[in-house]
């Protein structure tokens, strides 16, 4: 089941519209409204969270109310049930739950660790309020929702779940943290947001990290800035109130020179990405890999923010960085070195693959993992393991037999042999005028006896193939009445696109 978004998270949501009355209220003594506060946590954090950390609605308190009022009612069970499936993934490990929480017309931070493989549950409660004079009684509010929402969402099925039942079981947790505080009854909003940015960035939080002045000048850039342009609150531009974000004068080599952004091959990237760690001291892992896109994070710091992704140019030839994706900036704790004292983990796929191709140029049978690692000592100065060596040969190996014209030829002798050893099955290839497989189908015997178990619908889907020879993949499907979802047939077709020709040859 897919996972739901933790209490209306506005960093992973859906994007957030502004509204003209939102935004007037920055010019002058106004309060500022959730949805401004949650729009100004998407636009600076997008794509900058860890994993681990969920970024609450501003709203939280009604949300919590309205889902919390639904476990004691018997008419809204399924729904319940429902938000259980979707849910059930922030039980498996540990999660930070950050929110700029309004209630009674106040902004403040709470910051909770949770993890429910611990018996304590709650790893750190901290709670954020600028008020001079702080009202417990706002953030005890909240915190007592936040425990019954993840008692009866999340935490229902485990065996310790008893001491989230506890009546104010977070909230005797809690900790009051010094921060800065506002001078006037109507900037708590921008506080709030101010103490959540420097609290992500790994900062100290203080009475003096920032002052009632930097959020008045704040207040009158984001005025003029969104006036003209909704999506100006960037994490960048709001950066530059604050001394302890600006970023720190480094001299270290980063992936975004400008002799490193644009890239011909992956491998060319991967190079760069090698001499970056060196040169940094910082490992990387990918983190997403698909054609020529690919996506780093850092492993070399605790919940590290740095983000960095490549993808293909529009409508061109090359792999270019995506700004718009990366966060260049490194923090959290440095992470142990292993046991060897190895903090850097090259990339080896890219080069073996290279080495293979130029082991199988000079040599007549097929390259060994034995050849690549002596290809590997004398041209690339690296021992690489024999493990590595013989997977990506295999690899290798598996994409040039796929890749290979010759291997259609085989799927004659397939269809006739499934139709043979499956009495009752329909299974049939056809050419075309010039002996191109132009339709392959298969439809198995048992799809007589299934349709009469089965709900009267069939639901028949096509996609494309990525492959270098095209075609379309068609698949007919039927559910069951366990929910079991039974494939009745499967087709290909040589077509330049999905047409109402192509779905009613396999409707018949």
């Amino acid at each position: 089941m897919q996972t739901m978004l933790f209490v209306d998270d506005p960093v992973r949501g859906n994007p957030l519209r502004l509204t003209a009355d939102a935004i007037r209220a920055l010019d002058g003594e106004e309060w500022l409204s959730t949805i401004l506060i949650d729009h100004l946590l998407q636009t600076t954090l997008k794509g900058c969270v860890p994993d681990h950390v969920l970024i609450g609605s501003s709203d939280c308190y009604s949300y919590f109310s309205t889902y919390n009022d639904k476990l004691d009612k018997h008419d809204c069970a399924d729904t319940v049930q429902t938000m259980r499936g979707g849910l059930q993934a922030y039980a498996k490990s540990e999660f930070r739950y950050i929110s700029a929480a309004c209630h009674q017309g106040h902004f403040f931070v709470v910051d909770v660790t949770f993890d429910s493989r611990h018996p304590a549950i709650f790893q750190q409660v901290n709670v954020y309020d600028s008020l001079s004079i702080t009202s417990r009684r706002r953030a005890t509010a909240v915190l007592g929702r936040l425990q019954r929402f993840l008692s009866g969402f999340c935490f229902h099925v485990l065996d310790h779940n008893l001491l989230l039942l506890e009546q104010d079981y977070v909230v005797q947790q809690a900790v009051f943290r010094n921060c800065p505080k506002q001078n006037n009854s109507h900037d708590c909003g921008l506080f709030a947001v101010a103490i959540i940015w420097h609290l992500l960035e790994g900062k100290e939080i203080h009475s003096s990290v920032f002052t009632q002045d930097h959020i008045g000048a704040l207040r009158e850039a984001l005025y003029r800035g969104l006036s003209s342009n909704a999506e100006w609150a960037t994490l960048e531009n709001v950066s530059s109130f604050f001394p302890a974000l600006l970023p720190p004068v480094r001299n270290e080599p980063s992936p975004e020179q400008d002799g490193a952004l644009v890239f011909q091959t992956v491998e060319e990237l991967m190079v760069v990405i090698n001499d970056y760690q060196e040169a940094s001291g910082n490992s990387l892992a990918i983190r997403r890999s698909r054609g020529s896109s690919r996506a780093f994070a850092c492993i070399s710091h605790a919940n590290c923010s740095f983000r960095v992704a490549f993808g293909p140019k529009a409508r061109q030839e090359g792999i270019i960085l995506k700004r718009g994706s990366c966060n260049l900036r490194h923090s959290g704790a440095a992470v142990t070195a292993a046991k060897d004292g190895r903090c850097l983990k090259k990339r080896s796929k890219e080069v073996i693959k290279q080495l293979a191709n130029d082991v199988a140029l000079h040599k007549h049978a097929p390259p060994t993992a034995n050849d690549v690692i002596k290809a590997g000592v004398h041209k690339k100065k690296t021992l690489l393991s024999y493990k590595q060596c013989y997977r990506g040969v295999n690899a290798r190996n598996e994409s040039k037999i796929i890749s290979d014209p010759m291997s259609f030829q085989l799927v004659g002798p397939y269809v006739e042999a499934f139709a043979q050893r499956n009495p009752g099955s329909t299974a049939f290839m056809e050419r075309g005028s010039d002996n191109h497989i132009q339709r392959v189908f298969v439809c198995p015997s048992f799809a007589n006896d299934v349709l009469l178990c089965v709900r009267p619908v069939i639901s028949i889907d096509g996609a494309h193939m990525r492959s270098e020879w095209k075609g379309t993949l068609y698949v007919a499907t039927v559910k069951s009445a366990g929910t079991t979802y039974i494939q009745l047939l499967l087709g290909l077709r040589w077509m330049a696109k999905t047409s109402k020709a192509g779905y009613g040859s396999y409707s018949t």
